[in-house]
């Protein structure tokens, strides 16, 4: 992955909508026929394809039941998201956190079945802006209106709540071991707590020797395969990084108009290797940093066409699900992992976009030799991030 620096950000939004190129396949048993949009545009090597977009059941391909097409004639109601702030693939199924309605959609990517989390139990949400898993298929979601965690079992359905009147304002949430990390926009800190009990171990309102000092407003957090917690900062427009304990480790990102700094710093996510994927609802595009800072690439771009990003928040990596976007991939191109981003508004909703290489031979040898520009850990790295 390369980058470009010193850009302004007429040339950067310039950039980053590239234009849709046809894809002729590449001799294999099934060519993909229909315009393929990858990120850098050719004919750099592609590192990120754009896959498909779900603003509605119908985009989705839900599935009329037989007996009730059979009985009544009719197709399913079309329904729609209103307000979709993030999406995390988990066990074959989407779910959506929409902000507007109140709801988590439920999208089952093998019945292609719509359906909304707690429902059935009369479970009603106030402000859903997260949602995250424990490998045990426990799941988490952050309710900012209802200031609660609501805790879900294995199957979907409501175990608990964790958190007492006043105690925080969540945002967002992830799960790591035994361990729940709660972006906390009320008390401008990140609150860790047991995942079984909801205890609270320990809190950090952020460090002096960050660059902007405490947290001012943290909006979304994650937390990378070692256990360091990222948080986007909404007002100081930057990245904290913290220590599992929460101890801080530095700062990525600044405020700014060029490639590598950020307006309005949302949805975060960090894959395998520690790079770190931040949507912006200022620049509506989705930057990818290295723990050291330095920006990787970046995709995304304002606009209504496929691909493009219209005030996005959530954004999560999924390596499991691959299967059911096959038929979206580029037959040039070899997928690794999947990006979700929610789009709060417009027609992309929850888009879907994959990560990989170009084919051997193809676009030449566009995958990168094992371990190259694989990033330290950040307490061991000194880049600044300019």
């Amino acid at each position: 992955m390369t980058t470009r620096r010193g850009w302004t950000n007429r040339a950067m939004l310039a950039v980053l909508v590239p234009m849709a190129l046809t894809a002729t396949g590449c001799g294999g048993s099934r060519a993909v026929r229909r315009s393929a949009i990858f990120y850098p545009p050719l004919p750099q090597p592609p590192r990120i394809q754009f896959l498909v977009r779900w603003q509605n059941s119908r985009d989705f391909g839900v599935r009329a039941s037989g007996f009730r097409k059979f009985v009544t004639g009719q197709e399913p109601v079309k329904r729609e998201f209103v307000k979709p702030h993030y999406a995390r693939l988990h066990d074959g199924k989407v779910y959506v956190c929409d902000t507007r309605r109140g709801h988590i959609v439920v999208l089952d990517l093998r019945q292609r079945t719509w359906e909304v989390m707690g429902r059935e139990e009369g479970l009603v949400l106030g402000k859903p802006l997260c949602i995250d898993f424990a490998p045990d298929g426990v799941g988490y979601v952050a309710d900012n209106f209802k200031k609660r965690i609501y805790v879900f079992d294995a199957n979907d359905h409501f175990l608990r709540t964790f958190g007492e009147d006043g105690q925080f304002g969540p945002t967002s949430l992830a799960v790591w071991r035994d361990r729940l990390y709660v972006a906390d926009v009320d008390d401008h800190e990140i609150e860790m707590l047991d995942r079984h009990t909801g205890e609270v171990l320990a809190t950090t309102r952020g460090s002096k020797e960050s660059e902007t000092g405490l947290l001012l407003m943290p909006a979304n957090l994650a937390v990378d395969d070692s256990g360091y917690v990222y948080v986007s900062d909404l007002l100081a427009a930057n990245l904290h990084v913290f220590t599992p304990d929460l101890e801080f480790v530095r700062n990525i990102g600044r405020q700014g108009d060029q490639l590598g700094r950020f307006g309005r710093p949302r949805g975060i996510a960090v894959d395998h290797d520690g790079f770190v994927y931040v949507t912006d609802a200022a620049f509506e595009n989705c930057q990818v940093f290295r723990r050291d800072g330095a920006l990787a690439i970046f995709f995304g771009g304002p606009g209504l066409d496929p691909g493009r990003m219209y005030l996005p928040a959530g954004v999560t990596i999924s390596y499991e699900g691959l299967e059911f976007f096959r038929d979206y991939v580029d037959d040039r191109f070899v997928p690794e992992y999947l990006v979700f981003v929610a789009n709060q508004y417009g027609p992309n909703g929850v888009s879907v976009y994959a990560v990989g290489h170009g084919r051997a031979g193809v676009f030449g040898d566009a995958r990168p030799a094992e371990g190259a520009g694989r990033p330290a850990h950040p307490e061991t790295d000194d880049a600044d991030g300019e």
